[in-house]
């Protein structure tokens, strides 16, 4: 299923969740931080139990660059790429 992530100023980012699911196949690998419903994620950050970026930045592309380094197929590592404005 393809969704859209609020990416907060610099525009929002599409994110194919099948893809994540296929690839990485443990959910708790992405959904340790947030449950897996819909607006969670959105919601962690507005209630502070997530900083903004924290996902993007610990989760997210430190899989990608770890993936990239091992040679790899992976997703972007640089924000712009997924980011669209």
């Amino acid at each position: 299923k393809e969704m859209t992530v609020f990416g907060g100023k610099s525009g929002p980012v599409p994110f194919d969740h099948h893809l994540h699911q296929a690839v990485v196949e443990d959910c708790k690998t992405c959904h340790k931080d947030f449950p897996q419903e819909k607006g969670a994620l959105e919601a962690a950050k507005k209630d502070g139990r997530l900083k903004k970026k924290q996902v993007m930045n610990k989760t997210c592309t430190k899989c990608h660059r770890a993936l990239k380094k091992a040679g790899q197929k992976t997703g972007p590592v640089s924000c712009k790429v997924c980011h669209q404005k």
